[in-house]
């Protein structure tokens, strides 16, 4: 199976992840405003990875939209998020 992974990064921390799974994998890397319906032929499996923003995958139904276009694949998703550890509530007690 041939994979690649594709990533949405506003802060960096979606590519940092996205390289390790690339590493890891020894597969192909991709930011995701890159990827085309031409770029994903020939790939089995698409792991795609983004920031979570107003309880919303940034650049999934776009991703869809291309796999869709191109046929049966196998799709991983992985998101990144953050909290405010000043926010009230979301302090860590230690």
């Amino acid at each position: 199976m041939k994979a690649i992974v594709i990533y949405k990064s506003k802060t960096g921390l979606t590519k940092k992840y996205a390289k390790w799974i690339q590493e890891e994998l020894r597969c192909d890397l991709l930011e995701e405003k890159k990827a085309t319906v031409k770029t994903l032929q020939g790939y089995d499996v698409i792991i795609f990875g983004s920031y979570i923003r107003v309880e919303k995958i940034w650049g999934i139904k776009k991703l869809l939209g291309q796999v869709g276009k191109e046929g049966q694949k196998k799709v991983v998703l992985f998101s990144t998020g953050s909290v405010d550890p000043v926010r009230k509530g979301t302090r860590s007690r230690q």
